[in-house]
């Protein structure tokens, strides 16, 4: 058996997974709205307590093209997962607040993620995405232990 990588090189990939997913995240949703009228409706979201999250966001800000008005700077935990309450004192509610003085709320309609912010939103024990939150609201379902599937035991 081969030694183990150390922890701090896994977790250094981990994160360029993570960057990875979330750039890639943005880039998909940033073509439907390049498709429609450019980059003046994507805002890209940066953490001010997390020095990689402003690198990647001002890095895709400034390939994309998109204009510095929409970098929104936020402050909030680094951890993957935050509660819904945290979620919307430290990420939504600076968010539209930004986009309402900016005069951008009308027309953002992409919000892109950078890495450094959580990606996951807890309420009891629920879970929702960050995207899907921001978008949708949070969405609360029954917990799967207490479900009984109703497929066929060989299915």
């Amino acid at each position: 058996m081969g030694k183990a990588p150390p922890l701090d090189r896994y977790l250094s990939r981990v994160n360029r997974i993570h960057a990875t997913l979330l750039v890639m995240a943005g880039f998909l949703a940033g073509t439907r709205s390049n498709a429609g009228s450019g980059p003046h409706r994507v805002a890209v979201v940066v953490n001010d307590n997390c020095r990689k999250s402003q690198e990647i966001g001002h890095y895709y800000c400034t390939q994309r093209e998109i204009p510095e008005a929409n970098l929104i700077h936020v402050e909030s935990t680094t951890n993957d997962t935050i509660s819904l309450s945290e979620f919307r004192a430290q990420i939504f509610t600076p968010i539209t607040n930004y986009l309402a003085q900016a005069g951008l709320l009308g027309q953002v309609d992409t919000i892109v993620y950078t890495q450094g912010i959580p990606y996951r939103v807890s309420e009891g024990t629920s879970l929702n995405g960050i995207t899907s939150v921001t978008y949708y609201g949070f969405k609360t379902y029954p917990d799967p232990a207490l479900q009984l599937c109703s497929l066929p035991d060989p299915t």
